[in-house]
């Protein structure tokens, strides 16, 4: 048998595997936008340093024709300083133009015609002008050719540069656009991966909880023959099939000592009928008892109401419903005291109120009012959840909305007082004395009651119902201190 997978791990798991997911595809976003951002500042800081190329040849050439016409040293020094900033531009743009071919050609060309000019004003700086202060006209028409050929290889060296930035432009676009289409289709395929896999889960979970009302429903029907639930793969589910196949099992037990005691006690009514009276009693209260607390059609109602909850998505109330439902059965199976403390009696109240809430929604409102007691108090258990019960299905039967059911627990020197009050449609109090009496049919799960709380405490006065028509029914039971 292969081991049993928590749901809670389950989900956990998944919830691990998304957040995975999203930090490696944020992490790759960010990467990639880094990179992105980085060949952009290249590409920005290369075009800041041809324009200023540019205006430090269009200075040099100014203070060159300045010089040419004054002979001024001042010029002379700002041509030099702008002729040094051409050969730091070529510098810091080294990197760059190093990858491309024309690029290196055209900043060689303009790094020579740069130097050349700064070469022929040192050579010929003593014979560069005439008598009369001017630059000789040789010499003029060298500089302005040298800065004609500056002009031409700076703009072929800026075409250049645009084409190469086009280029990465068009590069970078082309690559964004292939990451962004490779995560798209990675992303659609983990989705539709997850999707499958959330299918399979689902299924799996709605076949099993599907096999347990089946079941229930063949027990309701009294079809005691019906086969174990196979082991589920889900562990909280396994909870459940165990305590339902153990709960049918003491039910197929208890009917077949209810046969044998029955015809025991037949044969013993011809010689002791007095007792034959008070033991069909007992029997007749201990069957009603096991059958309150494992009612079939509860269970497979309830289970019901589980499977339309996790078809809707709604898994969270349907665990902690499930929760209840398997407290509600392992604490029918395992109680076999007369009497349990009103701790452990409130606790079973607590998983039933869990799920008649839910049963009801919005249409009742339960309260709940429990005084200074003393909880160690032996109380026998399922005595207050079929009064709530009966506020529901006949108080409260036609009620759609505003409908309140309160239940009050008060502690007094020798007993404590359970009070059901609803404001459902009551009836004539005649009605609810003759069913305490005996002489109605109806009220079966209230008589029961009473009739076990005669028979433990050997007093009356256990059950009172007050009830009208238009201000609904109130049903008190006492619970007396045992010795």
């Amino acid at each position: 048998m292969k081991r049993a997978i928590s749901l809670k791990g389950i989900l956990v798991f998944n919830f691990i595997i998304v957040i995975l997911i999203t930090i490696l595809f944020s992490g790759m976003n960010l990467f990639y936008k880094n990179k992105l951002g980085k060949k952009a500042a290249e590409i920005d800081y290369s075009g800041r340093q041809i324009a200023d190329m540019k205006a430090a040849i269009a200075d040099s050439e100014a203070h060159l024709n300045i010089f040419l016409r004054s002979a001024s040293n001042d010029e002379l020094m700002k041509f030099y300083n702008s002729s040094a900033l051409i050969s730091e531009c070529l510098g810091n743009l080294a990197p760059v133009i190093s990858k491309d071919h024309d690029l290196l050609l055209y900043s060689r060309i303009i790094s020579q015609i740069n130097e050349s000019r700064e070469d022929y004003l040192n050579q010929h700086f003593v014979n560069l002008q005439s008598e009369d202060g001017t630059a000789l006209f040789q010499d003029i028409q060298h500089m302005t050719f040298t800065s004609s050929e500056l002009n031409k290889n700076f703009y072929n060296l800026a075409n250049a540069f645009i084409t190469v930035n086009n280029q990465s432009l068009e590069e970078m676009q082309r690559s964004y656009f292939t990451f962004y289409y490779r995560q798209f289709f990675i992303l659609l395929s983990f989705f539709l991966l997850y999707s499958l896999f959330f299918i399979l889960f689902i299924r799996s979970l709605v076949k099993t909880l599907r096999e347990v009302t089946d079941t229930a429903n063949q027990l309701s029907f009294k079809q005691w023959n019906t086969g174990d639930i196979k082991p589920s793969r889900f562990r909280e589910l396994n909870s459940v099939a165990v305590a339902f196949n153990q709960m049918r099992g003491e039910i197929i037990r208890y009917l077949d000592k209810l046969k044998h005691t029955l015809e025991s006690e037949r044969i013993l009514h011809e010689h002791e009928l007095e007792f034959a009276r008070h033991k069909e009693l007992i029997n007749e209260s201990r069957y009603r008892m096991l059958q309150m607390q494992i009612n079939p059609h509860f269970i497979f109602n309830t289970l019901n109401m589980i499977i339309r909850m996790v078809q809707c998505g709604e898994k969270d109330t349907a665990a902690i419903l499930l929760k209840s439902t398997s407290d509600l059965l392992r604490n029918s199976i395992e109680i076999k005291e007369a009497c349990i403390s009103l701790s452990r009696e409130l606790l079973l109240l607590d998983s039933y109120l869990t799920i008649l809430k839910e049963r009801v929604e919005d249409r009742v409102t339960i309260s709940l009012e429990i005084g200074d007691i003393d909880r160690s108090f032996e109380i026998p258990p399922f005595t207050i959840q079929p009064l709530v019960e009966n506020s529901v299905k006949h108080g409260l039967a036609y009620v759609t909305h505003d409908g309140i059911i309160n239940i009050r627990l008060e502690q007094y020197e020798d007993h404590i007082l359970i009070t059901v009050e609803d404001n459902g449609n009551g009836c004539d109090q005649q009605m609810f004395d003759d069913i305490l009496s005996g002489e109605s049919d109806l009220g079966i799960g209230i008589r029961n009651i009473q009739e076990r709380l005669r028979l433990l405490y050997e007093k009356d006065d256990v059950v009172r119902i007050t009830s009208s028509i238009t201000s609904g029914t109130r049903v008190a039971v006492k619970i007396y201190r045992r010795d």
